[in-house]
């Protein structure tokens, strides 16, 4: 039997019903449940999931659900489908309103069941779950016994369209309906009342000073002079700030734990980042899963006071869970006032199956952090960022992850080197790494730890052009990114995709080429501090949003562009 869990009718999740129906399609025996918390009209995805070819439906809705957070939901979610039964759970990557991407490890987390997550290939067979997962430095083949918990990406298939003949069946399907009492849940640990975290105030972004819209020589000699755009500072483009007042004061220092992201023990920018933000609400702690003689020393030299090193070939031919038991043998050890993560993927697994298993509440995705009243206040950008929240853990120890590029990195008194003694679970080696193939090295930066990005869009017109968009990058030591109507058209690599279903940037520079602005590609890279784009369409929506923009074919301009950072930079 395969349960589907499904919260909210989206692309995102549609993949996720996609993945169901193929592998049940493969099975000689499989039956698709899915599953919905939400209110009345969350049943709508679930009736469309009927339709595409699930075989029965159950719907969560209680009153006291209102408000509920990711730990909250991940709990109604573990005793629905317990009480359904189940081999295979089925999830999207993320939730298209929240995206914090944590539900599927906390859903594992607390079944007790290995987690395969961000596929873009599942296999089941024989009672084992297989998959690809493409990451930023390397493509992994996966597998664990079932019964697992799997992720899949929208690089996993595209998802069918029910069919009239589907739509008809649907209504002749069982929808089930529970409440919280049908789980044993009580609404103390749901809703509002048992939200993990709270909202300390929050802010409407605010309007970006109009940008520059130039028009290319070109395209000037069919118009009159007037026609050139220069956008007058005065002219919004989106709503005036609201904001809610809070209170600030410093809270007494104590230790916070800092988990190290590393490549082969090159420790990453975003934890040197980390450290910068740890030294603001207390002592920062490193807890690092990599060979001793490679972190400690850049670690130290950026102001942790002390580095616990952990290791063991578990972290490597293991998926997440090896590395959370690190975090919570550290965790043991120091009862730090906080623990931070960098908000990749890995990131974000093994911080919200770490809030599970001790019990605190969450915050992703933080782009600044401080010490307040009551513990450390996060700032998020929120809701394609159209408001910045401040927010702190109301319950536990605050876990938080933090988006790449929130801090400087900044060089402090150097400290200690301890080890780490970590006791495995059981479920350390439930995920298998089967085999781990490296990407090969383009020498640009990482695309989410950047300061600089160039990307390119369906203006670009093919592979064969990215070429134009990569010069012009690597005349700037930039990252490149890609659109997701490029990636899908096969021009770039899915692992460069900016986006709402790629990854979220939030550079000092970001150049678009050739791509119009579409609100899926904004949700990506709008936080960033400065926007240039350039597109021959001048109604496009990208120079709403830009600082500096130019009307003209990308062919011309790019080149140019390229040409003249090369000449200034002698």
């Amino acid at each position: 039997m395969i349960a589907m869990t499904w919260t909210v009718c989206s692309e995102l999740d549609e993949y996720a019903v996609e993945q169901a129906l193929q592998i049940a399609d493969e099975a000689d025996e499989a039956e698709i449940t899915v599953l919905t918390v939400g209110p009345e009209d969350a049943k709508d995805a679930l009736r469309k999931a009927l339709s595409m070819g699930a075989d029965k439906a159950v719907h969560v809705e209680d009153e006291d659900l209102h408000g509920t957070d990711a730990l909250g939901t991940s709990l109604v979610l573990a005793r629905a489908v317990e009480k359904t039964g189940y081999d295979l759970v089925v999830c999207g990557m993320a939730s298209t309103d929240g995206t914090m991407g944590v539900l599927p490890a906390m859903l594992a987390e607390r079944l007790g069941v290995p987690q395969v997550s961000l596929l873009s290939e599942v296999s089941v067979g024989d009672g084992i779950v297989k998959g690809r997962r493409d990451g930023d430095t390397a493509t992994e083949q996966l597998e664990a016994q079932l019964p697992a918990v799997v992720s899949v990406t929208d690089q996993s298939g595209e998802a069918r369209y029910p069919s009239f003949k589907g739509i008809m069946a649907a209504k002749k399907k069982p929808v089930t309906s529970w409440d919280l009492s049908d789980l044993d849940i009580e609404a103390e640990d749901v809703g509002l009342e048992g939200a993990w975290t709270a909202v300390e105030g929050a802010t409407e972004r605010p309007a970006r000073t109009a940008g520059t819209i130039v028009r290319t020589r070109a395209r000037a000699a069919s118009s009159s002079p007037s026609s050139w755009r220069v956008r007058s500072s005065s002219e919004p483009r989106c709503l005036p700030p609201r904001s809610f007042a809070f209170r600030r004061r410093a809270i007494p220092m104590a230790e916070v734990l800092v988990f190290v992201d590393h490549v082969d023990g090159a420790v990453r920018k975003p934890t040197l980042e980390l450290l910068t933000l740890a030294r603001r609400i207390g002592e920062p702690v490193a807890v690092s899963s990599a060979p001793v003689q490679r972190t400690p020393r850049p670690l130290a030299e950026h102001g942790a006071v002390r580095v616990l090193t952990a290791d063991a070939p578990e972290f490597a031919d293991y998926l997440v869970v090896p590395k959370v038991d690190a975090v919570q043998a550290a965790y043991e050890a120091v009862s730090p006032s906080a623990v931070l993560f960098p908000s990749s993927a890995e990131g974000k697994e093994i911080a919200a199956r770490l809030a599970v298993r001790i019990g605190s509440g969450i915050i992703t995705d933080a782009v600044d952090l401080e010490a307040g009243e009551e513990g450390p206040v996060a700032t998020q950008s929120v809701f394609a960022a159209a408001f910045t929240t401040r927010s702190r853990v109301s319950r536990g120890t605050p876990v938080i992850t933090v988006k790449p590029n929130s801090a400087a990195v900044e060089a402090a008194p150097a400290g200690a080197v301890e080890v780490l003694q970590v006791s495995f679970s059981e479920r350390a080696t439930g995920t298998k790494v089967v085999s781990r193939t490296p990407r090969e090295s383009t020498g640009r930066p990482d695309l989410t730890e950047a300061a600089i990005v160039v990307s390119g869009g369906r203006g670009v017109g093919g592979a064969e052009n990215f070429p134009v968009v990569e010069a012009l990058a690597d005349s700037l030591g930039a990252a490149v990114g890609a659109s997701r109507a490029a990636v899908d058209a096969g021009w770039y690599p899915h692992t460069n995709q900016v986006g709402q279903t790629g990854k979220t940037v939030s550079p000092q520079l970001y150049v678009a080429a050739g791509i119009s602005g579409a609100i899926q590609h904004r949700a990506g890279m709008q936080t960033s501090k400065t926007i240039v784009a350039v597109n021959k369409d001048a109604e496009a929506p990208i120079f709403d949003l830009v600082d500096y923009g130019v009307v003209g074919d990308l062919f011309e301009v790019v080149p140019q562009l390229t040409e003249e950072v090369k000449a200034r930079k002698g």
